[in-house]
């Protein structure tokens, strides 16, 4: 057993026991030679007398627990009583009368987490209730209110013995003169004159009880606390689960097999934030566990407030997984998920009468559902929107200019919405917190320990960032025998955590995944072959039987356990491998950048085969992203990350890794104020703003105006009315003189580009394409509309081979050639830039040509080409030619809306029926994914 006791020099400030448990009914009185009350000086008007009553053969340690403080002031009569409230199992302090009396911090170290912050409260006059937190018993020990602070041990202990206090540590006194700090905190006291010891035997304890000069406050047998606390797990009472039905809490061990929250997770759940339904960013490295969290929130607001929640995800890959993951929550407890990605969505969404729903949705569709609710009135709907990586919204592009203003819209027009924003940790996240308004939360924790390493040449280094010297020598010689293709020694590093174990290689570029992949494939023992043999052969079976059949790549790696991962990939295919790699079919994947935002596959390893992304360095998020892909909670006890170095990246890594945490920046003014007057329009599309005064007041609750400097937050009114001149000058805006103020309205342009989400500077194009189109629309087919339906932001990606391209024309049929030629494309100018030919500007649209291009590729879809034929045919990637599918479909949605003007009706016809055949075609192998029940009604 272990006790804890507490001594007092002089006179003692706060002392407070937070522990609930089922002892919490029996107050004993303490008294070491009699039992006369010992009084304990509080501060120079009140005083405490704590009390507990015990015999000479110590069997009080059994029972032992604190219960009732009282308080009495030499000039006020008040009380306050520590109690206990049968009815739900909460402590609670009361306080009768007079001035606030003391303050509580209550810490916890649980999961190797030392600066998490419990929470604080505030007594009052009022009556509060005090949450509890669970310790398992090698958790209990005490705190000190004191953060900067060091262990120090009696009996001659050192101080890395007394590390952890309760299983290693005979007798450890902490003292706040010594500056100490317990590892796993559970009391707290806040005086400069106390001090406390833990003991661990009869012997001792008796051996302390005849020496000690000192006063005897308290007297605690710690093994039992824990081993009671133990016993209610994390519920507040026997029916919720943090406000939640107590079934969600048996579902996730059901389903996920998740038996118990992190301290930080339950810590979060009973913020002050999360109580009052305030707005809330909180902020952990990559596998912390956010996601859990939010998705215990959102049902707590679908289940509790009979509200609407919105969850915003970055991609659709994400999307689809987070939309299996609660479907089987969303039939257990009788609410809808609802998919808002690609063409999946209803706008505006449905009305439930009997159940709530939580829209899926990404930033874009996110975005859609908001106007739609904005429109029609029904902002009482919605009670919660979450906001996974929030740092996007300083990605300095159209996405992060879009999220702010998603963002700001909420608050502006959504006043009861509560907000919840995770992200990654940057630099300037206090700044978000004045944005949203939010109380603001920030752990480090991990579930598993990161060791993070460098290779240079044929040395592996330690990366130590809290020593002098970064780098620590680790060995040498990783490869006596250097293999051909292999210069890096992937191989060695790779054969050290496989198959028993699994391994990400991040690569920086698609082309690299496939080479890496194969040339570990070649280098591979024999031996593996044998490992899991009969499922891989069951994978290549799969794949094989999709409909863009198995590439030769896949065909040599995966027997070895081998896959890459990158966009190149179909759908089928990219879920086939993530299904086998999280099983253990597969033990390595050679992936992209775009894994580490995807969905989640953590590996025991990762490598970064180069500090690149493309041709650009890494930037310290991005890094970080990747290397937090390392380590399975549950699964590891420690993960390893290693970045392969040249010589002559050495200084810029150095950087990258001793650097600051990058700063996240409103995206707003992207492209010389881009986002400006994408939120002009839409403030006027949903008549939130119809002058320019109403416009100032708005953009002043952006997270744009919170970074400007005071000397430009007074240019603001200027900016507002530059963006409005430019776009009255390319007709999307028209101000009207009034008696008071000028009212400013969008013209149909703006309309439809308002309605259509489109970018406004491809506008112009959009429409005047779509007009021209009106005098002379071939019909006989849909290549006229597929053409019209293709993203024009596929176009900028794509390289053409005119020969190919050439010939591919030439096969067309005169329908099909009429169509070419009404949209500007001719067979005299492919012919040029076949022979490579130059083709004058007044002759050739480049532009228009790769649409087209582009166009052809959809035809062949729409004509139920496979994936794979298409892609050989003409030579393009199968996840490229699959992504510009799901991108098309996308497409045509905006084009509905963006038609919806009067001068296009007959276009809204024509794309609904265009958006059903490309929705149905068999090459999109999306119909399986989306039979999910919950998400079809």
């Amino acid at each position: 057993m272990h006790y804890l006791f507490i001594f007092f020099r002089q006179n003692c400030i706060q002392f407070l026991k937070m522990l609930q448990n089922s002892n919490l009914s029996k107050a004993d009185q303490i008294n070491k030679n009699s039992s006369k009350k010992r009084n304990l000086g509080i501060n120079r008007r009140s005083r405490f007398s704590l009390n507990k009553s015990f015999n000479t053969n110590h069997d009080f340690i059994e029972n032992s627990s604190l219960t009732k403080i009282s308080s009495q002031s030499n000039n006020n009569n008040y009380e306050t009583t520590l109690t206990r409230t049968t009815a739900n199992n909460n402590t609670s302090i009361k306080k009768k009368t007079g001035k606030s009396l003391m303050n509580i911090n209550v810490t916890s170290n649980k999961d190797h987490d030392k600066s998490m912050k419990l929470e604080e409260y505030n007594f009052d006059d009022t009556l509060c209730d005090i949450p509890y937190e669970i310790f398992d018993k090698n958790d209990v020990t005490l705190c000190i209110e004191q953060s900067q602070l060091k262990s120090n041990c009696i009996d001659g202990e050192s101080d890395e013995s007394c590390s952890d206090i309760i299983p290693e540590t005979p007798n450890q006194t902490i003292s706040t003169h010594d500056q100490c700090f317990s590892s796993t905190p559970l009391f707290l006291m806040n005086e400069p004159n106390f001090e406390a010891t833990i003991i661990s035997s009869q012997k001792n304890l008796l051996e302390n009880l005849n020496d000690s000069n000192e006063k005897i406050l308290a007297c605690l047998n710690v093994t039992e606390l824990s081993s009671s606390a133990n016993s209610n797990n994390e519920q507040s009472n026997n029916d919720t689960f943090y406000d939640l039905p107590i079934g969600v809490r048996d579902y996730l061990f059901q389903i996920r097999g998740i038996k118990s929250l992190y301290s930080w997770q339950k810590h979060c759940l009973k913020l002050s934030a999360v109580r009052k339904r305030k707005n809330l960013i909180y902020s952990l490295p990559t596998s912390g566990g956010k996601t859990l969290v939010a998705e215990l929130l959102i049902m707590k607001e679908i289940l509790k407030q009979k509200k609407n929640a919105i969850f915003v995800l970055p991609y659709v890959s994400i999307v689809q997984e987070k939309v299996r993951e609660l479907s089987p929550f969303a039939v257990e407890f009788n609410f809808h998920v609802e998919e808002y990605a690609a063409s999946r969505g209803i706008l505006p969404p449905r009305k439930r009468r009997k159940k709530n729903s939580v829209y899926i949705a990404t930033i874009e569709k996110a975005n859609a559902i908001v106007n739609s609710l904005v429109e029609l009135n029904r902002e009482d709907e919605l009670g919660m929107i979450v906001i996974d990586e929030l740092h996007m919204i300083g990605e300095g592009g159209g996405r992060g200019a879009l999220l702010e203003i998603l963002i700001s819209k909420v608050l502006y027009k959504f006043l009861h919405v509560q907000v919840i924003g995770m992200s990654a940790t940057f630099g300037n996240i206090e700044e978000l917190k004045t944005f949203l308004n939010a109380e603001l939360y920030i752990n480090d924790f991990r579930p598993v320990e990161l060791i993070e390493y460098v290779k240079m040449d044929d040395t592996l280094y330690e990366i130590n960032k809290n020593s002098e010297e970064l780098y620590r020598k680790v060995r040498t010689n990783i490869s006596s025998a250097l293999k051909a293709g292999d210069p890096d020694h992937i191989l060695t590093l790779v054969l050290e955590v496989i198959p028993q174990n699994s391994c990400l290689i991040f690569c920086s570029t698609k082309k690299n995944c496939e080479s890496v992949a194969l040339m570990l494939a070649k280098s591979m023992p024999k031996e593996l072959m044998v490992n899991k043999k009969e499922e891989r052969q069951q994978l290549l079976d799969l794949l094989k039987s999709t409909i863009s059949g198995v590439c030769f790549t896949l065909k040599s790696t995966i027997a070895f356990g081998i896959a890459y991962h990158h966009s190149g990939l179909t759908m089928d295919e990219r879920k086939l491998i993530e299904e086998a790699y999280s099983s253990g079919v597969l033990c390595l994947l050679c992936c992209t950048s775009t894994l580490a935002a995807g969905v989640n596959l953590p590996a025991k390893r990762v490598i970064l085969r180069s500090p690149y992304i493309g041709n650009a360095f890494l930037m310290k998020s991005q890094y970080k992203q990747m290397v937090g892909r390392a380590g399975r909670a549950g699964i590891d006890t420690s993960g390893e990350s290693i970045i392969i170095l040249q010589q002559k990246d050495k200084v810029k890594a150095r950087e990258l890794l001793e650097g600051p945490i990058g700063s996240c920046k409103s995206s707003l003014s992207y492209q010389d104020g881009k986002g400006f007057r994408h939120l002009i329009l839409t403030l006027l599309g949903l008549k939130i703003c119809m002058c320019l005064n109403t416009m100032e007041s708005f953009f002043k609750k952006t997270l744009h105006y919170i970074q400007l400097d005071d000397s430009k937050k007074s240019t603001l009114l200027d900016d507002i009315s530059r963006e409005i001149n430019h776009l009255v000058k390319i007709n999307m805006l028209v101000i009207i003189d009034g008696e008071e103020n000028e009212d400013i309205q969008l013209t149909s342009l703006g309309q439809a580009t308002y309605k259509g989400c489109m970018d406004i500077d491809k506008t112009p194009f959009i429409y005047e394409q779509l007009k021209h189109a009106l005098s002379g629309m071939v019909l006989a087919n849909e290549l006229h509309l597929l053409y019209l339906a293709t993203p024009v932001d596929h176009v900028e990606n794509l390289y053409l081979k005119w020969m190919l391209y050439y010939n591919q024309v030439n096969k067309l049929n005169p329908i099909n050639l009429k169509t070419a030629e009404f949209v500007g494309v001719t067979e005299s100018v492919l012919s040029k830039k076949a022979a490579g030919k130059r083709c004058s500007k007044d002759s050739f649209d480049e532009f228009i040509y790769k649409r087209f291009f582009l166009a052809l590729l959809l035809f062949e879809l729409l004509k139920k080409k496979s994936v794979l034929q298409v892609s050989e045919t003409y030579e393009i990637s199968r996840g490229f030619l699959q992504n510009l599918l799901v991108s098309s479909i996308s497409y045509t949605s905006l084009l509905i809306h963006f038609t919806e003007i009067s001068e296009f009706w007959v276009y809204k016809i024509l794309f609904q029926a265009l958006l059903e055949r490309l929705s149905n075609t068999s090459s999109i192998e999306l119909a399986p994914l989306l039979e999910i029940p919950g998400i079809k009604e």
